[in-house]
């Protein structure tokens, strides 16, 4: 199965790939070095044909044809999934350089649904319309990044990052646990207690330490709900 990827809003301004290509974001990297064991110079590297990969998503939808991200992208795809976790940065990426959102589509079986319509239109086995797709995305490929990229993409990273590859170098949900995991309450523990005691045990619990930053600020994410994520939000002032 594959992750579809050229859905935008009808209004599209896609932005030159030079300029597009300039755009950083730190943040996202170390986020992607956090779930998997890869070098920041690799990491760089997928960021960067991440962004092509959008940029010709954004391509293709202006000549109306249906970018797929299929095995041999699935590092793309991983690299693309930690970019949208911050969504408010991805939000004003896709604005500046498409001027529209760019959304991620997994693969549903109302996408299955569509594409045995159009298979059975054509007269096509799925083994047939597979093979004439994946040869017109190829054909966008070279036309717009050129015969290199049809080459990292498809030999290059297909190997690198294979399915075997990717489960060895993903870390696991919690790389350093010994003392660092608080122990949660069980239903036992709090039962016949209030509201107001259940909350301060919670509370003085030892906290997780952060994945993100070494510390045990016990974070993982969050949202812009209040003035240090979105300070300009008149309804959150000091308390």
């Amino acid at each position: 199965m594959s992750n579809t990827a050229n859905k935008l809003d009808p209004i599209i301004n896609t932005s030159t790939l030079e300029h597009l290509l300039s755009y950083q974001n730190s943040d996202v990297l170390h986020k992607f070095l956090d779930e998997w064991d890869i070098s920041l110079f690799e990491a760089k590297d997928i960021f960067d044909e991440t962004k092509k990969f959008l940029w010709l998503a954004g391509k293709c939808k202006e000549e109306c044809f249906h970018l797929e991200i299929s095995e041999s992208l699935l590092i793309i795809d991983k690299m693309w999934h930690a970019f949208i976790l911050f969504t408010e940065e991805y939000g004003e990426f896709c604005e500046t350089y498409f001027g529209a959102m760019l959304h991620h589509l997994p693969f549903s079986k109302e996408n299955l649904k569509n594409q045995l319509i159009e298979m059975n239109k054509k007269g096509l086995d799925q083994d047939q319309a597979k093979a004439e797709h994946m040869q017109r995305q190829l054909e966008y490929v070279h036309q717009y990044l050129g015969f290199d990229t049809v080459k990292k993409w498809y030999i290059e990273y297909a190997n690198r990052y294979s399915p075997q590859e990717l489960n060895r170098i993903q870390k696991p949900a919690f790389q350093d646990i010994n003392g660092n995991l608080g122990r949660p309450l069980t239903m036992e523990e709090v039962k016949g207690l209030g509201a107001n005691e259940v909350i301060k045990l919670i509370s003085l619990n030892a906290p997780i330490k952060c994945g993100w930053c070494g510390t045990n600020c016990g974070s993982y994410s969050s949202c812009n709900s209040d003035s240090s994520t979105q300070p300009s939000n008149p309804s959150c002032g000091a308390s």
